[in-house]
């Protein structure tokens, strides 16, 4: 068992990411935790792991009393360390600096087999940081599950993994007598596998922190959530209404009263006595009558961002390829055969390592040197981001957009002003993606490249990111492993398998 209780954490602004939370997870159980990036949910997990790993950057009051024997964690990411290493380092060690342990290779053999990883990569002569997002999270995965854990604490695990390998892990959680505790934007894993939702929001403009935890499935959840929402501003917009008219007729009494008070005879000085006193009944009662039942929490919006219709007319011939894709002397795919015109919607698919990022890549390439109007977000955001500015420094150097349309972008996206003012690199994983379509945004472009672009995009979110895409009227090449995302879209879909090139 794992028991919390009025846990608080606060960062190092002063600001409660959580308050007061209380939960208790038992052997078996599958909790979902979601909520707009910088709401504190990757922190909670490190916490409940390990209270020292968040101690640089965050404040903990609270108990967390664990009670599970073997408890795993899977991060984001890994530290370079890690990532410098060879695979069979990465895998033979608990820690960096222990001695390697070959009998190690007979449970990962098992679970690949399980997990549907080909046992060729647990012998590759390659460091992990060569590898693709999608290998480097199996084998990450391949680590925390050889010890068969009785908690699993995840943290996005499906980011990076393809289709094949998400529609495992979901079955993996369902089936795991272990409890699980995950954060994930990937709606179709929350409303598989999770039996209860941790919903952590920033209520009223970011400034009152709010947690729910419920036992619905997930778009139950956030369309009774919408509903009760609902109900509770038109219960409000009827009190107000009411106050307005008690406070019409109140005004009406104290117009009558003061009318009275001066007409009052000389010779009646105890009827002016007993106005005064009916006028002071009347604002005490006036006083009782105020606004603070009115009060109303602001729910955090959906994010409100459109793309400008630029696009080239469809019979333009945006890319023309047909060759092999190799990757130094590696071939990747074999007849390599696409034409994509001018307002064609494309999904490149295929399971990790296959090569989907290094045609993305080479389609880039391709559309640069023909000179065409295109911007394009890749996985690893600090290819197009500068760490080091702030989103504003970034986005005045990157476009040409007014210091006033680039703020109200950002808190389109629901930066606040102190968000807007720290360096990118301090902000969360989705923060940078959600800059990331704001720069995009503000390119205007007629051609989107978009590599994974809703990997770290909030479930609350998400529906937006997919809606501004599917409206958008130019030329969308993207590659992706989100089922709703491609559900919604219906693009033309390319699949790369086994270093064969198919149109589904």
């Amino acid at each position: 068992m794992l028991k919390i209780q009025h846990l608080t954490i606060t960062d190092t602004t002063s600001k409660v990411l959580i308050n007061d939370l209380s939960l208790i997870i038992n052997k078996g159980d599958k909790i979902a935790i979601i909520g707009e990036e910088g709401n504190g949910k990757s922190t909670l997990l490190k916490a409940i792991y390990d209270k020292r790993s968040v101690h640089s950057y965050a404040q903990i009051i609270g108990t967390i009393d664990m009670q599970f024997d073997l408890v795993a964690y899977l991060p984001q990411q890994i530290g370079e360390d890690w990532n410098a290493c060879f695979i069979y380092e990465f895998l033979l060690k608990d820690q960096i600096d222990e001695e390697l342990d070959y009998n190690l290779y007979q449970t990962y053999e098992a679970l690949c087999v399980k997990i549907n990883i080909p046992k060729e990569l647990l012998y590759r002569d390659q460091k992990m940081k060569e590898l693709s997002g999608g290998e480097r999270v199996k084998l990450r995965l391949l680590k925390v599950l050889k010890d068969d854990p009785d908690l699993l604490l995840l943290d996005e695990p499906t980011n990076d993994l393809d289709i094949s390998t998400i529609e495992w892990l979901s079955e993996y959680i369902k089936m795991s007598s272990c409890g699980v505790l995950f954060i994930s934007h990937d709606i179709e894993l929350i409303e598989e596998c999770a039996d209860q939702i941790l919903h952590l929001e920033q209520r009223n403009k970011r400034n009152k922190p709010v947690w729910t935890l419920v036992g619905n499935d997930y778009h139950e959840y956030v369309e009774q959530r919408n509903q009760l929402y609902d109900k509770e501003k038109q219960v409000v917009a009827s009190k107000k209404r009411e106050y307005k008219k008690q406070m019409n007729h109140i005004n009406d009494i104290k117009n009558a009263v003061t009318h009275a008070q001066n007409n009052v005879p000389r010779s009646m000085p105890f009827m002016g006595r007993l106005l005064k006193k009916k006028m002071k009944v009347v604002k005490g009662i006036e006083e009782r009558l105020g606004e603070d039942d009115f009060d109303l929490d602001t729910y955090e919006e959906e994010i409100n961002l459109q793309l400008k219709n630029e696009h080239y007319h469809a019979s333009k011939r945006v890319l023309d390829l047909h060759e092999d894709i190799y990757i130094n002397d590696r071939l990747l795919i074999k007849d390599c055969n696409i034409e994509i015109f001018g307002q064609d919607k494309i999904a490149l698919i295929g399971d990790n390592g296959t090569g989907k990022t290094i045609l993305l890549k080479t389609v880039r390439q391709i559309i640069a040197d023909n000179d065409l109007d295109y911007a394009y977000m890749p996985q690893n955001y600090e290819e197009i981001l500068d760490y080091q500015k702030t989103p504003i420094q970034f986005l005045q150097q990157a476009t040409e957009s007014s210091l006033t349309q680039i703020q109200e972008f950002l808190g389109a996206i629901h930066l606040t002003a102190l968000e807007m003012d720290k360096k990118i690199m301090d902000l969360s994983e989705g923060q940078k993606a959600k800059l990331c379509v704001v720069y995009l945004i503000l390119s205007e472009p007629k051609v989107l490249l978009m590599d994974e672009p809703t990997r770290n995009i909030s479930p609350l979110s998400k529906p937006v990111i997919t809606r501004l895409l599917k409206e958008y009227q130019g030329c969308l090449i993207l590659t992706t492993h989100d089922r709703y995302l491609l559900n919604q879209l219906h693009p033309k879909v390319y699949k790369i398998d086994h270093q064969k090139w198919i149109s589904e």
